[in-house]
């Protein structure tokens, strides 16, 4: 299930063919943020399976950058990959409406790359 740009007025899920394009919400969010000297994101460099990452605009424990960044080196090294973000949540997913965004982008990815169905 791929949702179309929304211009950062909800969540919104990211392919391949839609990455190039950063949200206005993410992009006022690529300013410096603090407290990242012990975040290393070179490990995303050994990354070699599909990776689905989820990330919360108003997470405070991992900053946009972080999401956006490891998403576009995957994207970049043609992992497959996604990116759902929710602007309107934190580190968890707790409103019901992207709750079932969510449950249906993760099952759908567990579906498509654990069952062993490519």
């Amino acid at each position: 299930m791929t949702m179309p740009h929304n211009n950062g007025w909800g969540p919104c899920l990211r392919t391949a063919t839609s990455s190039a394009h950063i949200s206005s919400s993410l992009a006022t969010a690529l300013a410096p943020a603090p407290n990242l000297a012990g975040w290393n994101n070179t490990d995303v460099a050994t990354y070699k399976k599909p990776t689905l990452v989820v990330h919360g605009g108003k997470d405070f424990r991992v900053v946009d950058t972080q999401g956006l960044s490891t998403f576009t080196v995957l994207q970049r090294r043609g992992i497959p990959s996604k990116f759902l973000h929710f602007p309107d949540e934190n580190h968890w997913v707790l409103k019901p409406a992207n709750s079932i965004l969510w449950h249906d982008t993760v099952l759908g990815w567990l579906d498509q790359w654990a069952s062993g169905k490519k």
